[in-house]
C-alpha cells in the first residue's frame, strides 16, 4: 500500500518496531527558496522535522530540499524503484502546487511557468508521484501541504486569462482515481488555500508531528485526528482533505508496544484456626508490565467463612481496584474444618489481557 502526504509551504526517540521484517521508506521534500517567486518560510523546516519524526518511527528516510526540476524528477523516479521492495512508502511534500484542467502539479525550485504549456516541462504531475508511491507492496501514503497563495497561479491567470486550462482558484484540485492501496491527504480542501502558521510549522505539519508520537493510532483514526487538530488550530478555516483506495489491512505510523497480560506472583495457601479472626488473604499484589490500571474480580469464594473487602462482605464478580482487593480478609465461621475451598480471582487490564489465581484455604482446630 502507498501513502502520499503533501504539506503546504513553510520555512525552512526510538519507537516500537513495526511488524517483524516490514520495510518502511519515506521521501520528504521541502522547497522554500523559489528562484522565480518570493521564498517560502516553512517548507524546508517542515520537511526536515517530518523526516526526523519518520526516522524515529523506523522509516528509511530520503530527503530532497530545494530540488530543481531535474533533481525532483530523478528523486521521484529513484524512490519509486525503492518502493518496489518496500512494504510501506510515504511521500511528504511542502512547497508550491498548482492545478490546471483539474490536474495537480508540484513545482521545483527553478519553476518559471511563463506560459501554460510550461507545466509539462517545469512541473511534477501529482499523478506521477501517486503512481511511484503505489509501487509499495502494502501501502502508499502521500501527504501534501501545497495549497498556499501561489504567485505562479496568479501569473498564469494574468498571462492566459482567456485559457480555460489554468485555474484561478487557490489550492489544488480534488484527487480522484488514486491507485490501489494508496492514500492522499491534503492540508486543506480542494480549491482552498492553507495557512503558513506562525509557530515554525504549518498547521498541517504541526498536527502530523504531534500525532506521529502517539502509539497505537491506526491510519484511519490518525488522519481523522490530524484533521480535527488542524480545524481547531485554524478556527475551522482549514479543513484537510483525504482520498484513498486502501484495503482493510491496518497501518500504524507508530505501532503500539507489544501487549503483555497482568502478572500475579506465586500464591501461598492460607491456613487459619477455627478461632481466628479476620486474616489477610496474603495474595501477591497483581502487577501489569505495561503500566495499565488493573481491576480484580473475585470469581470464587470459600464454602464456609466470610471474605471481606474494605470491611464489607465480598460480592462475586464485582470489579475492584487493586488497592481495595489488597484489603481482603478471611474469617472462619467455626462450622467447618479442613479444606473449605478458596478464593479465585480474575485480574484484567482493560485491553483484553487477563490472569487468574486461586488461594486454597484450610481451617484447623
Amino acid at each position: 500500500m502507498a501513502i502520499v502526504l503533501v504539506l503546504g509551504l513553510a520555512p525552512a526517540g526510538a519507537a516500537p518496531a513495526p511488524e517483524a521484517g516490514e520495510k518502511r521508506i519515506a521521501l520528504v521534500i521541502g522547497i522554500s527558496a523559489y528562484q522565480n517567486a518570493p521564498p517560502l518560510v516553512n517548507p524546508v523546516n517542515d520537511a526536515r522535522a517530518i523526516g526526523e519524526a519518520l526516522r524515529r518511527l523506523n522509516f528509511e528516510v530520503h530527503e530532497l530540499f530545494d530540488p530543481d526540476n531535474r533533481q525532483f524528477s530523478r528523486g521521484i523516479r529513484d524512490f519509486g524503484i525503492l518502493a518496489q521492495n518496500a512494504d510501506a512508502a510515504v511521500i511528504y511534500y511542502a512547497g508550491h502546487g498548482i492545478q490546471a484542467d483539474h490536474e495537480n502539479y508540484l513545482l521545483p525550485v527553478d519553476a518559471k511557468l511563463e506560459r501554460e504549456h510550461d507545466l509539462q516541462f517545469e512541473a511534477m504531475p501529482l499523478r506521477t508521484i501517486l503512481n511511484e508511491v503505489s509501487q509499495a507492496n502494502k501501502i502508499g501514503i502521500v501527504l501534501l501541504d501545497a495549497c498556499r497563495n501561489n504567485p505562479f497561479t496568479e501569473r498564469l491567470s494574468r498571462s492566459f486569462a482567456k485559457s480555460r486550462a489554468i485555474a484561478t482558484v487557490p489550492g489544488l484540485a480534488r484527487v480522484d482515481d488514486v491507485p490501489r492501496n494508496t492514500m492522499v491527504m491534503m492540508a486543506t480542501k480542494a480549491d482552498q488555500g492553507a495557512e503558513d502558521g506562525d509557530t515554525g510549522h504549518s498547521p498541517f505539519a504541526a498536527a502530523l508531528l504531534e500525532h506521529f508520537q502517539i502509539p497505537g493510532l491506526e491510519l484511519g483514526l490518525f488522519v481523522r485526528i490530524v484533521r480535527d487538530t488542524v480545524l481547531k488550530a485554524t478556527n475551522n478555516r482549514q479543513d484537510p482533505y483525504i482520498d484513498s483506495s486502501l484495503s482493510a489491512e491496518p497501518f500504524y505510523f507508530h505501532p503500539a508496544p507489544p501487549h503483555h497480560p497482568p502478572e500475579i506472583g506465586a500464591v501461598r495457601a492460607l491456613e487459619v484456626t477455627d478461632r481466628s479472626g479476620a486474616t489477610p488473604l496474603g495474595m501477591p499484589r497483581p502487577t501489569d508490565p505495561d503500566g495499565e490500571a488493573l481491576t480484580v474480580r473475585i470469581i470464587g469464594l470459600p464454602r464456609s467463612g466470610e471474605v471481606r473487602v474494605n470491611g464489607r462482605p465480598a460480592k462475586s464478580n464485582d470489579p475492584l481496584p487493586v488497592d481495595q482487593f489488597m484489603t481482603a480478609t478471611y474469617t472462619p465461621d467455626g462450622k467447618a474444618l479442613g479444606a473449605v475451598g478458596g478464593v479465585d480471582i480474575l485480574v484484567e487490564d482493560g485491553r483484553g489481557g487477563s490472569a487468574t489465581a486461586s488461594l486454597p484455604i484450610t481451617v484447623v482446630s
